[in-house]
């Protein structure tokens, strides 16, 4: 999603639900090799009738290929490398609700897998 489309989304949010609590985090993962996979999250959590929603967007490193490397021992761990562009960006957009009894995030999801926004 490209960075007009996510503020046209937000100010459409606060037009409808009010004040917007503006959060954002970077996350460093590893592949099995050692490879650092840098993720960035930033998000808004809002109240609506429905109860407490959040709308994230997640952008990481473009994977451009993927090197297996297998043991050949008996009872032996096979790794996985990543291979990451490092100019291309993926991003994806997760709409949440907030669950009182377990006090977590669920992911909502549509019966095509992705949401229209």
């Amino acid at each position: 999603m490209q960075d007009e489309k996510w503020e046209d989304l937000l100010d459409n949010l606060e037009v409808k639900f009010g004040k917007l609590d503006r959060k954002h985090q970077v996350k460093a993962t590893h592949d099995d090799v050692g490879n650092e996979i840098r993720n960035e999250e930033e998000w808004v959590e809002f109240e609506t009738p429905m109860g407490k929603m959040k709308v994230s967007r997640i952008t990481r490193p473009m994977i451009i290929d993927k090197k297996f490397h297998y043991t050949h021992s008996a009872g032996g761990k096979g790794q996985v490398e990543y291979v990451l562009s490092d100019t291309e960006k993926t991003q994806r957009v997760v709409l949440s609700k907030w669950n009182n009894l377990n006090n977590e995030w669920e992911e909502i999801k549509t019966p095509s897998g992705d949401i229209k926004f």
